[in-house]
């Protein structure tokens, strides 16, 4: 027995000693099961932990550093050893090598690198795909036979959901098994697969049965597929093929492919072709392809191919009734063409991200796998276009959000090479008529005496900065009216559908008659230094101008040359018509007094060794003999700050307490009084001059080009200076306020420069210019006063209660009086108290309570000698469910006058509130004739209003022999209107599917002093619908104008009349309606009268919408003096695939339009 003790102990040690000399490894395989993600960089570090197991194996234990071949296998591993060694492993090692045993893992892991001299491995890239296996029956890894590849078999309603975080996509895989190849990154699914890519908006989903992919390019093959492509777009595209073969994330290749629209079983549409290739970046294409509609083959395509990326120069190709055929291109050299906004819906086949970057390969723009990171606004683009009839036409724009000091530049220049073209007889266009031999007309373009072939439209504006500066411009010069109309109407982008449907009417021609070459200046200037007495300092405006007019060449004589000539559009030229060479305007203004002075933002002291900390309590102020008592601060609220400014009082303070509802006394006001300032004073001014200096040309004298001299029409300055100053004086705030406001002006204008070319200014010309300047000239100075008092502001219930006296007189007026000798006179007019100099002297009292925060006010107003004498009186009152209002007054009618005269009383009641019945009521009183002069009631209701006017008027009596007879003026009811608006919606029926409504718009009139002045529309309107099937509207418009005959026995009528037995009026509307009956008598003794019928049916077909329209509307046949219906009958039919592809059969009357 102590033998076998003796054994065991001697076999332990010979096992410890050999356990310190050989580093421990954790061989584990990476872990994999339903719910734990398998990640690229796990499957490497499992790799480098077997291969850490066969460099461990070989480790010999050695107390000195291991000195070994550089060429020996051993030396190779030793750092992949190392790095995938776990900290115990690392503990033994450096124990067995008595090396420093302290540390994290890093740390002994960086002992050995130094103490074998290898250098540690590089580190692993982060995974940029993770596989989380979200649910699996089975798992099993498995070696294969032949190529000794590591596989994982998953079975069993599998599903794996696969994430690339380099470009957001996400896979998501479910099947009945899932085997997936780790060494060569690929998966094969089979059984019931359903594939889902989601990738920023777009979304693909693959159906079939087999599935084989790559996941580092995710290509692969789809045996009997199916795949659903859609996005944020509406429309929705189904791919099936009996094979699909996908090359990349965004090539795929379908064989044996068919199209259809996404939603429904049985499309309607079905696109059928050998093959599909879609190619990414909206770039797809089909051969051998057939469009069938239901079963029926419409339309064999033999190859299409849709240019999804962009062709590098754009061309657009149409037709237009001038230019004819045309080509246009646009080429970018900096920036981008905005995205199309595709037409024809069903070329949106595949979602493509215009968030790449592109570059040119061949004649394409072709997306890279790059992002683009900021959008840039600049744009620098050539086009060049050519034209059948007119000609071409090339040009560069460029439009830069900043350049240097320009915050912006817009520039473009284009030249153009036309010719005439003319309208033949049969409303076409053609550049070859007889009256040029059939020759092409080129025209030609007079550049002020220099004859050029080319057109010419140049633009440039662009908006600049420099210090306080500001600068604009807008530089614009055109060869003839009519370049813009024949050159400017491009588009980039290609409209495929104006090749399918009818070409639209052109729109009349437009002709540019002038335009203006400018250039301004702004600025703003700060100067704190002299502030408050300048505060404001501003150039308003500084610019110069000069504005160009079109003109028509001479006329030819000869009868060929001028048809030629109107058919030119350089039959009329640009010449300068008036050229603003400064318009300046400034504004100045300050404060010159202030009282009290605002507060200043105080400079702390500089701290100093001494300082205290923050922590430290402040110092209390000490009293010196010297100091004032002046200087030191006055008591302030809690919530008020040391510099003056006002503070809101703290949050949590009950404000209820300082402004209640209701005041029964003055009692609760003191706080306030404590913030009212005793005496506050400010005086500003204002100063504003303006300069402008026009110059007038001669364009009467330049009947060509050649004939532009610049010679000067008349040169005109004028200057003007408006300023003023206020002064603002207030006692206790509103207590007392007091505004006087003084404003002046005067104006100058002269022509100091004109022609003295007679035949262009004649004496009556010259005496209108120096009326005019006469007339111009002026000198005024206007004062405002206003005095306003609110004594019991302090009190809430009345605070808005305030006495106000206003005062406006013309102190100074310098104008003209009239012409003596050709010389201006002029009259200067002084203060004085009359009515043509005193322009306003009113005084108005406003007596304001407000119980329960309703405001009641009462307004004395009163305009007083010397104006014209008036005295009104308002009242306005206001509770919770209604309001009244007030007005009245007497005035002098003329200046002279002695006696009053009142106003009408005016009274407006409002009772009620919505959603209930309100009333409202208004109603005039004329007090100098005694009586009533109007009345009006008005009841509103939902959808139901209705309105009573009563009225001082003439009623009229129906006599047999005279008419109409006036009666007696009196205060009677005038008319009576009712309106009503409803919409009677059923219960929905069958799950909602079947609804159906109904409108009934009916409007009622009857005038009480000519009863035949009645009538009563009615608008009807039935609808009933099944979802997504089917919509049924009928509605008509029916009209009668005698609605008094409804109740024709409540007016008195002529004896002739008889008796005149009222209409039953439901039995005569429901008359109206019988269209159908064999004898039509009835319908036409109706007095309702029909104005219009429709019926409006909708079919709804998943992919196509059919409706028909049919309109009745009669009219006066003037043949036969009878009313027919005049019949519209409309038939759209309207792809939802293409909805830009419909069709319309229309008929009225006889008349049939497609």
């Amino acid at each position: 027995m102590r033998c076998f003790w003796l054994v065991l102990a001697l076999f332990l040690s010979c096992f410890v000693a050999v356990a310190q000399a050989i580093p421990m490894e954790s061989l584990s395989e990476p872990e994999s099961a339903a719910g734990l993600p398998v990640t690229d960089a796990e499957a490497t570090t499992a790799d480098a932990e077997a291969a850490s197991d066969a460099a461990g194996e070989d480790t010999v234990a050695a107390e000195a550093p291991l000195v070994v071949d550089p060429d020996d296998i051993l030396r190779q591993s030793l750092p992949l050893d190392i790095a995938t060694s776990d900290y115990y492993a690392l503990l033994n090692w450096v124990r067995s090598l008595d090396l420093d045993e302290t540390g994290s893992a890093a740390e002994l892991r960086q002992r050995l690198y130094q103490h074998f001299d290898v250098t540690a491995p590089a580190a692993a890239a982060a995974a940029s795909r993770t596989i989380a296996i979200e649910s699996a029956d089975e798992t099993e890894f498995f070696s294969g036979s032949d190529d000794g590849a590591s596989y994982i078999r998953l079975s069993g309603n599998v599903a794996l959901l696969v994430t690339d975080e380099v470009s957001g996509a996400t896979h998501s895989v479910k099947a009945d098994e899932i085997i997936y190849n780790r060494d060569a990154n690929q998966m094969i699914a089979r059984g019931h697969i359903f594939y889902e890519r989601a990738n920023q908006g777009s979304t693909d989903i693959f159906m079939g049965d087999v599935l084989t992919i790559d996941l580092d390019d995710w290509s692969g093959i789809f045996v009997d597929g199916r795949n659903t492509k859609g996005g944020d777009s509406e429309a929705q595209f189904v791919f099936e093929a009996n094979e699909i073969i996908r090359r990349s994330e965004t090539v795929m290749v379908f064989r044996d492919g068919v199209i259809s629209s996404a939603g429904s079983d049985e499309s309607n549409f079905t696109i059928r072709a050998d093959r599909i290739w879609i190619l990414g970046g909206k770039e797809w294409a089909i051969s051998n392809a057939t469009l069938y509609v239901g079963e029926l083959p419409v339309l064999y395509i033999p190859f299409f191919y849709y240019p999804g990326q962009e062709i590098v120069f754009h061309p657009v190709f149409g037709f237009r009734d001038i230019e004819g055929r045309f080509v246009q291109t646009t080429t970018y050299l900096v920036g981008a063409k905005p995205p199309k906004e595709e037409t024809i819906s069903l070329f949106n086949l595949v979602e493509g991200d215009d968030g790449y970057v592109r570059r040119v390969e061949g004649i394409f723009l072709q997306n890279t796998e790059e992002r683009q990171t900021a959008t840039n606004a600049d744009v620098i683009k050539v086009f060049a276009d050519l034209y059948a009839n007119l000609g071409g036409h090339a040009g560069i724009l460029a439009s830069l959000a900043t350049l240097g000091p320009l915050e912006s530049l817009r520039g473009q220049l284009s030249l153009g090479y036309s010719r005439s073209v003319f309208k033949l007889a049969d409303g076409s266009y053609s550049p070859f008529v007889i009256h040029n031999d059939f020759d092409s007309s080129w025209n030609i373009v007079d550049y002020f005496g220099v004859e050029l072939p080319v057109r010419l439209l140049a633009d440039l504006a662009f908006n600049a900065r420099l210090g306080p500066f500001a600068f604009s411009t807008a530089l614009a010069f055109l060869s003839d009216p009519w370049v813009s109309r024949d050159f400017m109407q491009r588009s980039e982008d290609m409209d495929w559908l104006s090749f399918l449907r009818q070409p639209a009417v052109d729109s009349p021609p437009g002709k540019r008659t002038t335009f203006v070459q400018r250039l301004d200046a702004r600025a703003t200037f700060s100067l704190p230094e002299l502030s408050p007495w300048l505060t404001t300092l501003s150039l308003s405006s500084l610019q110069t101008a000069l504005t160009w007019l079109s003109k028509p060449l001479p006329s030819p004589t000869d009868a060929t040359e001028l048809v030629l000539f109107r058919a030119s559009p350089t039959n009329e030229f640009f010449v300068p018509d008036t050229w603003s060479v400064l318009n300046a305007s400034l504004a100045l203004g300050g404060r010159l007094l202030e009282y009290p002075p605002s507060p200043r933002p105080r400079t702390p002291a500089a701290p100093t060794e001494q300082t205290a900390p923050d922590t430290a309590p402040a110092a209390a102020p000490t009293l010196s003999p010297d100091e004032p008592l002046t200087d030191w601060p006055a008591l302030l609220l809690p919530w008020d700050s040391l510099d003056g400014a006002e503070t809101p009082p703290p949050a949590d303070l009950d404000t209820n307490l300082l402004e209640p509802d209701f005041h029964p006394d003055g009692a609760l006001a003191a706080a306030a009084l404590i913030n009212r300032k005793p005496f506050t004073a400010a005086l500003s001014w204002r100063l504003n001059p303006t300069f402008k200096w026009d110059t007038r040309f001669i364009t009467a004298a330049w009947l060509e080009p050649a004939d532009v001299d610049w010679s000067v029409l008349y040169e005109l300055q004028n200057l003007s200076l408006t300023g003023g100053t206020n002064l603002a004086l207030t006692v206790f705030d509103n207590l007392l306020s007091t505004t006087i406001d003084l404003s002046g002006s005067t104006a100058y204008q002269a022509r100091p420069r004109y022609t003295e070319d007679t035949a262009y200014v004649s004496a009556a010309l010259l005496a209108a210019w120096r009326l005019q300047d006469a007339q111009y000239r002026r000198d005024s100075l206007s004062g405002n006063l206003t005095m306003t008092s609110s004594p019991l502001q302090d009190f809430w219930l009345l605070a808005p209660t305030a006495l106000t006296w206003k005062l406006q007189a013309a102190l100074y007026d310098y104008r003209y009086l009239e012409m003596a000798s050709g010389l201006p006179v002029y009259e200067s007019l002084l203060p004085e108290w009359t009515e043509e100099r005193i322009k306003v002297n009113s005084l108005q009292l406003d007596l304001v309570v407000r119980p329960f925060d309703y405001q009641q006010t009462l307004t004395i107003q009163a305009s007083l000698p010397p104006v014209l004498e008036s005295y009104s009186l308002s009242l306005a009152s206001r509770w919770p469910y209604g309001s009244l209002a007030f007005q009245t007054g007497l005035r002098h009618l003329t200046a002279d006058a002695t006696i009053y005269t009142w106003n009408p009383v005016v009274a407006t009641l409002i009772l009620g509130q919505t959603p209930w019945p309100v009333l409202t009521s208004t109603f005039n009183w004329d007090i100098e004739a005694e009586r009533p002069t109007n009345l009006n009631l008005a009841l509103t209701w939902n959808g139901l209003r209705g309105n009573l006017r009563f009225a001082y008027d003439k009623a009229y009596q129906l006599d047999a022999d005279e008419g109409w007879v006036a009666q007696t003026e009196a205060f009677q009811a005038a008319d009576l209107a009712i309106y009503f608006n409803h919409v009677f919606r059923l219960p929905p029926l069958w799950f909602d599917r079947i609804q159906f409504s109904s409108t009934v718009t009916a409007e009622a009139r009857q005038s009480f002093l000519r009863f035949s002045t009645s009538s009563l529309s009615l608008n009807l309107s039935f609808s009933f619908k099944i979802f997504e099937f089917l919509e049924l509207t009928f509605s008509s418009v029916s009209y009668n104008s005698s609605m008094w005959r409804y109740y024709s026995d409540l007016f008195v009528l002529p004896a002739e009349f008889g008796n005149l037995e009222p209409i039953n009026p439901i039995v005569d509307i429901l008359n109206g309606f019988r269209f159908f009956d064999a004898d039509d008598s009835l319908r036409r003794a109706s007095l309702f009268k029909l104005k219009s019928l429709s019926l409006d049916l909708v079919h709804y077909m998943e992919d196509w919408n059919l409706t028909f329209n049919l309109t009745a509307t009669p009219y006066l046949n003037t043949e036969i003096q009878n009313y027919e219906f005049r019949t519209t009958f409309t038939v759209k039919l309207a792809w939802l695939a293409v909805p830009e592809i419909k069709t319309e059969v229309q008929r009225t009357g006889e008349v049939y339009t497609w």
